[in-house]
């Protein structure tokens, strides 16, 4: 949508979400605005919960909205990311081997700027 003059959106017919789309989740649980209706998911907090719980989510998400199933996916990340999109993209990878195709992530890689991937204190 653009903004106009008068106060009006009009519509983009050369919007960039016809190209690609981005779908953010905030990880772990408890940061950001996520957040869970369970407080002692709080007490189990670590790299292989949260890319447990991201992979839930994203099988979750793509029953809901199957449409993006063919979709390219990405993931991407920065900073700690370093330690969770790796483990969150093996994840995927390792489920894909193991369901139907009409079931799968269809997983094209991942990204990582400025990663954390060594966090030993000099």
């Amino acid at each position: 949508m653009n903004h106009t003059k008068g106060g009006n959106l009009t519509f983009n017919n050369f919007s960039w979400n016809k190209e690609a789309n981005m779908l953010f989740l905030e990880a772990p649980v408890g940061v950001g605005f996520s957040y869970s209706n369970n407080s002692m998911d709080l007490q189990k907090l670590g790299d292989k919960v949260t890319a447990a719980d991201s992979l839930v989510f994203l099988i979750n998400w793509f029953k809901k909205f199957p449409e993006f199933r063919s979709n390219e996916f990405y993931i991407a990340g920065e900073s700690y990311a370093g330690h969770y999109v790796p483990q969150l993209t093996e994840l995927i990878y390792d489920r894909n081997k193991k369901v139907t195709r009409a079931s799968r992530i269809n997983l094209k890689g991942f990204m990582i700027g400025n990663a954390v991937i060594d966090d030993r204190q000099e």
